[in-house]
């Protein structure tokens, strides 16, 4: 089967949410009603803009954060 492609997404994170949400739901409709397995080498890239995903939300500020800010 051609399974989708992936990489790590765009730099803003809610472009990257969609971007792979996206692709995850292509993945899925490749792979519905199908016997095989899905190959490592496709599983991969999707790992990785996951944990790109990840890093992206884990760097972005608490909203405490910023409000304290804007009051200071």
């Amino acid at each position: 089967p051609r399974w989708p492609k992936v990489n790590n997404g765009p730099e803003h994170v809610n472009e990257h949410a969609t971007y792979l949400k996206e692709a995850c739901n292509q993945l899925q409709a490749v792979d519905k009603d199908r016997q095989n397995q899905i190959p490592w080498n496709v599983v991969q890239p999707y790992l990785a803009s996951t944990v790109a995903l990840i890093g992206k939300v884990l760097h972005q500020p608490a909203i405490g954060e910023i409000l304290q800010h804007i009051q200071d």
